[in-house]
């Protein structure tokens, strides 16, 4: 074998290589929190569960009262969304598959204190 297909066999398997790298199996979430009033509630800490790992990550809703969680495993997960003045709010069973952005629609926090709390349980589609 030759040098210029020895170089040729390494460069084919190199281009193979980098296109492994770009695969993702990594999904997203994304929802909007608001009070009654259909208003935004800025700042709510959102924390996204995975009760079979134990995972847990918390992000903060913006000023439009959006909350993203960006490269979510696929898994069953719990969203539980907290602020002052208002009830926890938990929504469970949320199932997120590979490669979808997956949108938690609109979570309404009832007027409250922070110890009391309401479950949701999402349901399948």
């Amino acid at each position: 074998m030759t040098l210029k297909n020895y170089t040729r066999i390494v460069f084919a398997l190199a281009l193979c290589c980098v296109g492994m790298y770009g695969q993702t199996v990594s999904s997203s979430l994304e929802g909007v929190v608001v009070d009654p009033a259909d208003a935004a509630v800025p700042n709510a800490p959102v924390t996204l569960v995975n009760p079979a790992t134990k995972a847990s990550r918390t992000a903060l809703t913006d000023n439009t009262g959006t909350y993203r969680f960006l490269q979510v495993d696929p898994g069953v997960y719990n969203l539980t969304v907290r602020a002052n003045g208002f009830k926890a709010v938990t929504q469970t069973g949320i199932d997120i598959s590979a490669q979808e952005t997956h949108n938690g629609g609109k979570m309404v926090l009832p007027i409250g204190s922070v110890t009391e709390s309401i479950s949701v349980t999402a349901e399948v589609a």
